[in-house]
């Protein structure tokens, strides 16, 4: 896998998530005007479940701020598209070290205390055919072996949990769900379905986080690192695999 297109990685979204020590008390919309330096372009809110979202645009992509409870997710996906059967986003491996910062950035600047940091993607591989996936997926995943003759419908989940760099009293779980799929986009009617376009891909989605059963605060000038440690984690993952 020394191609470098072999390696090059788009993504349906990017997600980074914080977990609070409490309740968030900004208001999303000023969540996300701090962060990218402008107006969202709609915000709603559910009070009644204690949510709240704004919508708007960073660098040409669809950002979603989403806050609940403690919770707050940064979401970022390429506008709906009526071309494209998954609207991706290009180059993944360099796009989420600049997202991750420019959320750790803001984090690190707030009253409120960070307990927990979470970043996530669904990643797509692109390839030739079937036999071709499952020959990136056997270079990829080599915590197993992957039998490119035999398996069918092959889907494997595993989380391998390491210490962080930054900080010995902090675990980082690198999850990660790795699949051979086929996406289809084509002519829907009532009458019959016509797929026009196969594009084959290995999937990865991943989940790395630091541990949940943290309830003291990340220190602030930590929290920018660590943030830094899972997105290189993440792109190291979708480079060179698992082992």
């Amino acid at each position: 896998m020394t191609d470098k297109m072999s390696t090059s990685w788009s993504a349906d979204h990017i997600r980074v998530s914080l977990f609070g020590s409490e309740a968030w008390p900004i208001p999303v919309e000023t969540i996300f005007s701090e962060v990218v330096g402008g107006v969202p372009e709609s915000t709603t809110n559910k009070s009644s479940v204690n949510e709240s979202s704004a919508v708007g645009v960073w660098n040409d992509l669809r950002l979603e701020v989403k806050r609940t409870f403690n919770r707050i997710d940064f979401i970022l996906q390429v506008p709906p598209s009526e071309v494209a059967p998954v609207p991706l986003i290009k180059d993944v491996q360099t796009v989420i070290p600049i997202f991750s910062s420019l959320v750790s950035k803001w984090a690190a600047i707030q009253a409120q205390g960070v307990v927990r940091i979470a970043l996530g993607c669904n990643a797509f591989l692109l390839s030739s055919n079937v036999a071709d996936s499952y020959s990136k997926l056997r270079d990829l995943v080599k915590v197993i072996s992957v039998d490119v003759e035999r398996f069918k419908e092959f889907r494997f989940q595993v989380n391998l949990p390491i210490s962080s760099m930054v900080s010995n009293t902090i675990t980082i779980n690198r999850l990660s769900n790795w699949a051979s799929i086929v996406l289809r986009s084509g002519l829907i009617s009532a009458e019959n379905t016509r797929f026009f376009d196969e594009q084959y891909y290995v999937s990865c989605t991943l989940d790395v986080n630091t541990d949940g059963g943290r309830t003291e605060p990340i220190t602030r000038e930590s929290i920018e690192k660590i943030s830094n440690e899972l997105s290189s984690i993440c792109v190291d993952i979708l480079t060179n695999g698992i082992s």
